[in-house]
């Protein structure tokens, strides 16, 4: 936590060595919890995507995306 309960950094990726390919995303982010808690918390991130596998609706990115995404959403707890 870059500042207690208050503002958190992250950095993450992930490599599939494949027989189709060898796709790769990395990614950073932010989450600040406004209220110090769990119940409310904005996530921005940024990623880098190359020749993702996988892609839905619910995920910030499509099949095959290649290239620079942001991403920010909202998520409340009750």
């Amino acid at each position: 936590m870059l500042l207690p309960e208050l503002l958190q950094l992250y950095l993450s990726g992930s490599k599939i060595f494949g027989e189709y390919g060898d796709p790769w995303d990395a990614r950073v982010g932010v989450n600040w919890y406004p209220f110090r808690s769990e119940s409310l918390r904005w996530n921005n991130e940024f990623i880098y995507a190359k020749d993702s596998p996988v892609g839905a609706l619910s995920l910030p990115y499509l099949v095959g995306a290649d290239g620079p995404i942001f991403h920010s959403n909202i998520e409340m707890f009750f």
